[in-house]
């Protein structure tokens, strides 16, 4: 479907999603009549759309004629790109981007493309809109710059980035550009005004603008020696140690400091009994359901067929220091309200297990952390609290890791010949997931798999998993080539789908009361519903 409308148009400054609420648009299939949506709640477009009775009818009827026409199944909302006042937008662009009674006309296109899930819209965020042309710039002619091709003939793309966060990730979010972008390295150019604009600068600053992508010649790409490095790399990796001094100021803060102390509560260290070798970290979700990894239970991939413990676990509060005086031991219940260890059916990895604690009648446990989720920061600062090595609870900072940074980190092991066959198939996990995965360098190893990890506001946004291990031959031990976190987001909507199924119709009611006191998650799962 492509939503076409009037000539560009721009603010001179950023967006707040809050101040856009309520406001009026229309949406027209291309004949006179016009539908008309009020928007009262912040979200994507897609999500307003479906508010409209109108839309639904209209949307089903052309999805069913599209997959009698292919001779296939088309899968709901594949099909779907959008063209407001500003450009042509994605079905994740945020409502509030979308000017007061502009009016988007529905046309269907002949060809399945994919669109990533982008942000969920914070009304808390500030947000500015910029436009690329499909066709790039410098060094372009032969190298593709979207993902799909036939978008081509639907330009200018609008792309829409908080005020905070990079260019490159902007990009990356929005899903219709190629991997050569990324890849190659990219920068804006602005043909009217004669000035570039590198991808690793925020967007504050390109509210309204119009753009071409302009790659780097591909000699800037490739190293010079065995011993070299890109420039590129080198300018990303010194921009990260640059950052990493801001990161330690901004959790250095005593105001973040009170907070990550007190979600520190709701930290465990989690016991299985009789097996010395198997410890980990987990937290409260919410009431007295603990959050930790899988693989603390299981080994191999599981499809929930038993979800009964074989061995007593345990969970300890207050783990602080090795007098014990202050710990506050639970009992695990002997029934796993869930585990999943595996590939869910969007093709993710997870590797979780949600453990009810008995509380008995004298204990309390501490505050849920469920309600303090964010999404997935695109770089910058994270926070790990756990148990490694099964000892007191700690807390270490650390940077997420880049695409290139993560390439890079990695490329040393595939040219190391002494490990280069015990680290392959970590290598190839992470490059099929690479944007999946949230990576960093920690010390958090064994012990520490289902800590939390927060961003620099003191949001819970993925847990500690572990690894990508390799045997190095010299050392005669096991290494780690890169660690990382796997989202909490997809946890949560395999946790839900599992509590449907089973209907768990209980505890199910209780997780989305919870969902209703975080606003990024209400808004998500709300729109899941319409879909």
């Amino acid at each position: 479907l492509v939503l076409e409308s009037g000539d560009p148009k721009f603010e001179p400054t950023f967006i707040s999603s809050a101040s856009r609420h309520p406001h009026v648009f229309f949406w027209t299939c291309g004949q006179e009549k016009k539908e008309e949506i009020t928007c009262t709640n912040t979200g994507t477009i897609w999500s307003a759309m479906e508010h409209s009775q109108a839309f639904i009818d209209f949307r089903k009827k052309n999805m069913k004629n599209e997959g009698k026409e292919k001779g296939q199944k088309t899968v709901d909302g594949i099909d779907f790109v959008i063209k407001c006042k500003k450009g042509y937008i994605v079905k994740h662009f945020p409502c509030c981007l979308v000017e007061e009674k502009d009016v988007l006309t529905i046309k269907t296109v002949r060809n399945n493309f994919e669109e990533t899930v982008g942000h969920m819209v914070d009304e808390n965020e500030n947000y500015v809109t910029f436009t690329i042309d499909t066709v790039g710039g410098k060094n372009t002619r032969s190298k593709e710059i979207l993902k799909y091709t036939n978008l081509k003939s639907y330009k200018p793309l609008c792309v829409y980035a908080k005020t905070t966060e990079s260019i490159e990730q902007a990009l990356k979010n929005d899903g219709r550009f190629s991997d050569i972008v990324f890849e190659q390295q990219c920068y804006l150019s602005e043909t009217l005004q004669n000035t570039t604009v590198p991808v690793n600068h925020i967007a504050a600053n390109l509210n309204g603008r119009n753009f071409d992508i302009c790659l780097m010649k591909p000699k800037t790409t490739k190293l010079s020696t065995r011993r070299g490095q890109k420039k590129t790399f080198t300018k990303e990796l010194s921009l990260m140690k640059e950052n990493f001094s801001k990161i330690r100021q901004t959790f250095s803060e005593v105001k973040m400091l009170k907070k990550l102390l007190k979600f520190s509560d709701s930290v465990c260290h989690v016991i299985v009994k009789d097996v010395e070798t198997v410890v980990g970290t987990g937290f409260v979700l919410f009431d007295n359901f603990i959050l930790t990894n899988a693989h603390l239970f299981v080994r191999d991939n599981n499809e929930r067929k038993d979800l009964k413990l074989l061995v007593d676990v345990s969970v300890q509060f207050n783990y602080e220091d090795n007098e014990g005086q202050d710990r506050n031991e639970f009992t695990a219940k002997k029934m796993l309200i869930d585990i999943n260890k595996g590939y869910d059916s969007k093709n993710n990895i997870v590797d979780y297990a949600i453990l009810e604690i008995d509380c008995g009648e004298q204990k309390s446990v501490p505050p849920g952390l469920l309600r303090e989720y964010g999404p997935v920061p695109a770089s910058g600062g994270a926070c790990l609290i756990g148990h490694p090595g099964g000892e007191v609870k700690q807390m270490e900072l650390t940077s997420i890791l880049s695409c290139l940074i993560k390439d890079e980190s990695l490329r040393k092991y595939e040219e190391d010949e002494h490990v280069v066959y015990s680290i392959k198939e970590s290598l190839d996990q992470l490059k099929k997931d690479k944007d999946y995965f949230v990576t960093y360098n920690t010390s958090f190893l064994h012990g520490s798999s289902g800590s939390p990890v927060f961003d620099d506001k003191g949001r819970v946004f993925s847990m500690h998993t572990g690894g990508f291990p390799y045997m190095d031959p010299r050392k005669q031990t096991t290494q780690s080539a890169i660690e990382y976190a796997l989202p909490l987001l997809p946890i949560l909507e395999n946790f839900i789908l599992h509590l449907k199924e089973g209907n768990n119709l209980l505890v199910l009611k209780r997780v989305e009361e919870e969902l209703e006191k975080n606003q990024l998650l209400k808004n998500h799962f709300q729109s899941s519903k319409t879909d």
